[in-house]
């Protein structure tokens, strides 16, 4: 059996990016949010305490945004940012009046578990040693209200490829009207650290402060979409935000499991575990086509339905397409490619 989660950053043409990706489990804040450079935090990425004011390390050659940690360099949020968020180590970054937000690593489309062993990417606002591969995004409430989004890699991750910018109002980032599309314009803040920033100012048609969906990867915006170059799997980070004032709505978590059967010429789909979802909100294609096949009722863990593959053939691609209940959002939930 062939088991692949994989959370598309972008399929068809009218995917929603903002729920696309897997959202990291739990959300133990590991960031008060009181704004004191010295107040004892657990960091976003591994969960170990930092250290209190008597071995924090007072760099004044360092912007204010960062600060050294044990001699790390360390992105300091949330105490550059109204609206006193929390940050926790799966990348959750919550307000408690506004909306969440999630950022998420990816590697070649798939996200990037936040306990995953040797990633390509980590997402951390850790940002030593610069070699790894390491980037972080803030989205940050301005004092006045609004936000702006602070996009801090390391040299290693600068490294992986000539990174674009693609930014959106909410969370839509499909139509090219409606997008920042760009080169990343990296600036060097300390040694071998970099931050760009942009707002809902360089978005066409959208207000300055609006919470913006936030990718950086070596995909352009005119490849987003294109699978068929295999320039569709952006590997970069994302920032998006979960609830965007409730408008919308939050992907479903599934791993799915593929079997397929070459004498049968079948796949056979199984739910393995994440969220419950109904059945009706669910399409499965084979090829971009519809399939005679489907789930019925409120579908769990164990699930599973049989899709006959016959007339498709090795690199067709077997798709679990999600659409919301009122029809204005989708994602692709899963995928295997036929062998």
């Amino acid at each position: 059996m062939t088991r692949r989660r994989r959370e598309v950053l972008a399929g068809a043409s009218t995917l929603l990016l903002a729920g696309c990706l897997g959202s990291p489990g739990g959300s133990d804040p590991t960031d008060a949010g009181d704004g004191n450079p010295g107040t004892t935090t657990t960091d976003a990425d591994d969960g170990t305490q930092e250290p209190d004011p008597t071995t924090t390390e007072a760099t004044p050659s360092l912007p204010s945004d960062l600060r050294r940690s044990d001699g790390d360099v360390v992105v300091e949020f949330p105490a550059f940012s109204a609206g006193d968020p929390t940050v926790d180590r799966e990348g959750v970054v919550s307000f408690p009046e506004g909306p969440t937000f999630e950022v998420v690593g990816a590697d070649d489309g798939d996200a990037i578990p936040p306990d995953a062993a040797d990633p390509l990417i980590e997402v951390s606002r850790t940002l030593s040693p610069t070699d790894d591969a390491r980037a972080f995004v803030a989205p940050t409430l301005r004092e006045g209200g609004g936000f702006e989004f602070r996009i801090y890699v390391t040299a290693a991750f600068r490294e992986l490829a000539e990174m674009q910018l693609i930014a959106g109002d909410g969370d839509l980032l499909s139509t090219p009207e409606d997008v920042l599309a760009r080169p990343a314009e990296f600036e060097e803040i300390a040694d071998g650290v970099f931050r760009d920033t942009t707002s809902g100012s360089e978005v066409p048609g959208a207000e300055d402060g609006a919470p913006l969906a936030a990718l950086v990867s070596d995909v352009a915006f005119e490849q987003l979409n294109d699978e068929s170059s295999g320039a569709g799997s952006p590997t970069g980070v994302l920032c998006q935000p979960r609830d965007a004032g409730g408008r919308e709505p939050r992907a479903p978590q599934v791993a799915f499991g593929f079997e397929y059967d070459g004498g049968a010429e079948t796949v056979t789909v199984t739910h393995q575990g994440g969220d419950t979802v109904e059945g009706g909100n669910l399409t499965l294609l084979l090829g971009g086509d519809p399939t005679d096949a489907g789930f019925e009722g409120s579908v769990s863990a164990g699930d599973r339905v049989t899709v006959d593959t016959s007339g498709y053939g090795s690199g067709d691609v077997l798709r679990v397409v999600w659409e919301s209940p009122e029809a204005d959002a989708s994602a692709v939930i899963g995928e295997f490619p036929l062998p």
